[in-house]
């Protein structure tokens, strides 16, 4: 259709075309939504941990918990170092941090992605309003058609 970065006018576009390009964009629409979904994931996961770590403080050493191994299962525990805690940092890493530098760590995490979600969420709005000036244009061109093959239909029909 067009080098990349040069700019196109859709309405000048066949309806063909615009289909192809509508169909392009509702793929970018839903794989730029599932891209926000992940990264709301990953903010409240953090989120979930820096919440976790108010509760390692002195009043709650060797205090019995329950030790999440997956989401529904638990084994009970006791709460014996309150000076660390292991951080994932990603790609099955971890790395041992005292309280605080996990508290500091989390928190830029968390911004980190809030970040990219703000830039995620304009994208997504640029892309949704793109697919509907293109879904609007096409259905105005085959609107359009569909006129235009009635009103022969019935100038054929007249002179018979």
């Amino acid at each position: 259709m067009s080098q990349q970065g040069a700019v196109v006018d859709v309405t000048q576009l066949p309806a063909a075309d615009l289909q192809k390009l509508r169909g392009s964009l509702t793929e970018d629409v839903q794989t730029i939504t599932q891209n926000f979904g992940n990264l709301k994931l990953a903010y409240s996961k953090y989120g979930q941990a820096l919440e976790a770590l108010t509760d390692i403080t002195p009043e709650n050493k060797d205090k019995r918990i329950m030790v999440p191994l997956t989401s529904s299962l638990y084994v009970p525990g006791s709460l014996s170092n309150i000076q660390s805690v292991l951080v994932d940092v990603g790609t099955g890493y971890y790395v041992e941090k005292d309280v605080e530098d996990a508290r500091v760590f989390l928190k830029e995490r968390m911004e980190m992605v809030q970040g990219n979600i703000n830039k995620v969420a304009a994208a997504l709005s640029g892309k949704r309003r793109d697919l509907d000036a293109v879904s609007a244009i096409l259905q105005a061109k085959l609107q359009a058609q569909y006129s235009a093959q009635q009103a022969a239909l019935k100038k054929v029909e007249s002179l018979q």
